[in-house]
């Protein structure tokens, strides 16, 4: 009876790391990270000062509204940092990624 022979794969090549993709998406990461920062802070900060706008008359509708909407740019605002938190962890991910493969 013959036997099948299997011959022994050989092993791909071993890819060299590159550390400049890791430092490039690193980078980018940091910078996504600040300007959604930046942005949240500045949106927060406006709807603070809208939220706080008052009539001269005592209350009214409208300063109940400028009080909601400055809790929906406090909203907007913790969004914006969410998905800059998310953001630069999909791009440091890729980027560590990237440098493994």
């Amino acid at each position: 009876m013959n036997q099948p022979t299997f011959a022994p794969t050989p092993f791909p090549p071993a890819k060299q790391n590159n550390p400049l993709k890791l430092i490039i998406f690193c980078v980018l990461a940091v910078i996504v990270l600040v300007l959604c920062m930046v942005a949240a802070g500045q949106i927060a900060s406006h709807g603070e000062e809208i939220s706080l706008i008052e009539s001269v008359g005592g209350k009214t509708l409208e300063e109940a509204y400028y009080t909601e909407l400055g809790g929906i740019y406090g909203g907007i605002a913790m969004t914006i940092r969410a998905l800059g938190l998310f953001g630069a962890g999909v791009l440091a991910y890729l980027g560590l990624k990237s440098n493994r493969s």
